[in-house]
């Protein structure tokens, strides 16, 4: 399924381990890997502005490759390529000057036949945790492939062993089951499948006591008859693929609460949510639940369309 990997490149801190994760990642996958830099081009100065710069003797002006960075991106994707051939990864490299970072990350994955985004980040600071690196939410919100979205990456290359995979059994749900599972056996991992759903709310006032609890307790089994069969039926797909399953359902208030914490409490490493969010004026806002497990965990998410 995932058989070429981008990797949106910078030039910032967490370039290294950007590479490294997108090697390993491509290693594990058996897959191709690709290092895309984007920047945004540099200002072109006044000729007089250059020649007050550098003397009244300059007579040569900046090659636009210079002014634009060119040997900068060149130099990343050198040390991303050196990386990869270590690791018997196979690699390309490409990079563009424009104005539209996130389109241009979306748009390269495309024409360069990628079908995994891998996006490293910072972004789980005290007060301004939500916000995320700023171009990994447009990222998400804007591409048809899935993308990974990794923060906190050890300096030490991660190795995905134990997937927790949220589903809920609607059409999105049942989309992540089949990326699951394919993904799971692509990895030799094992697969976490957690249900975690609302309970029933508080009665409105003057609402019967015993009319509620009745109601109540049916709808928490009619919630625990449909969960298990999500899960039963998940079960038999993870079987047919020779991948190790374990099922979980709980109720909780709080979705991406319970998410964030069923994958540490179960020792996954990775996270896997499907998700609506590519609408007009609403792409940024790219599920809730999914939005919120982002902010809460330290575990990479893998978020499919």
């Amino acid at each position: 399924m995932f058989k070429h990997v981008l990797v949106p490149l910078d030039g910032a801190e967490l370039t290294p381990r950007a590479i490294d994760a997108g090697v390993a990642l491509a290693r594990q996958l058996g897959a191709a890997v690709t290092g895309f830099v984007a920047e945004a081009p540099l200002p072109l100065p006044s000729l007089s502005a250059y020649a007050s710069a550098q003397g009244p003797t300059a007579t040569a002006t900046p090659s636009v490759e210079e002014l634009r960075g060119d040997e900068h991106a060149q130099r990343l994707l050198q040390g991303f390529k050196t990386a990869a051939e270590r690791a018997g990864v196979a690699f390309d490299g490409h990079y563009q000057h424009t104005a539209d970072i996130d389109g241009a990350i979306v748009r390269a994955a495309a024409e360069h036949g990628s079908d995994l985004i891998l996006m490293v980040t910072h972004g789980r600071g005290a007060v301004g945790r939500a916000v995320f690196g700023s171009h990994t939410p447009q990222v998400v919100a804007r591409s048809p492939l899935p993308v990974l979205v990794m923060h906190d990456v050890p300096e030490t290359a991660v190795r995905f062993e134990r997937l927790l995979v949220a589903v809920d059994g609607s059409a999105l749900a049942e989309h992540a089951m089949q990326a699951g599972i394919e993904l799971a056996r692509q990895l030799g991992a094992s697969i976490t499948a957690f249900i975690a759903e609302p309970p029933s709310q508080p009665p409105p006032p003057g609402y019967g006591a015993l009319r509620y609890v009745r109601e109540m307790e049916a709808h928490e089994q009619a919630t625990t008859r449909h969960a298990d069969g999500v899960l039963k039926d998940f079960e038999r797909r993870a079987a047919a693929a020779g991948v190790p399953f374990k099922g979980i359902h709980v109720m909780s208030e709080l979705v991406d609460r319970a998410i964030a914490d069923a994958a540490q409490e179960q020792g996954c490493d990775m996270i896997v949510m499907a998700t609506h969010g590519r609408e007009g004026f609403g792409a940024l806002l790219y599920g809730s639940q999914t939005r919120g497990v982002m902010v809460r965990s330290k575990l990479p998410l893998l978020v499919l369309h």
